[in-house]
């Protein structure tokens, strides 16, 4: 039951760019963990996320939604390197144009 819930949360699109979306995006990881800061139908998870910056400005979110018991270290590690080497690649890109 609680796949068929999580299944059916990731396969609404709103719901992810919803919880992706930072209220007030700040540098950093941000970590949101079951019934205080996720939606009912996640609460059993844990996501892990960071905004990323294009020229200094907010453009988007990546994260790693996960049980509740994960290695919290280690995926804001990676999440807090993706954020920073999808931002580093949209201000590349954005100067190659």
């Amino acid at each position: 039951r609680k796949l068929e819930r999580l299944m059916a949360f990731l396969e609404e699109k709103s719901f992810v760019l919803d919880l992706l979306k930072p209220q007030n995006p700040e540098p950093g990881v941000h970590v949101a963990i079951g019934e205080m800061e996720l939606p009912r139908q996640i609460w059993d998870c844990a996501l892990v996320s960071s905004p990323y910056l294009c020229r200094g400005k907010y453009v988007g979110s990546l994260g790693i939604l996960g049980p509740r018991r994960m290695r919290y270290g280690r995926m804001m590690g990676l999440v807090h390197q993706m954020a920073g080497e999808v931002g580093r690649i949209l201000d590349q890109w954005g100067t190659e144009r």
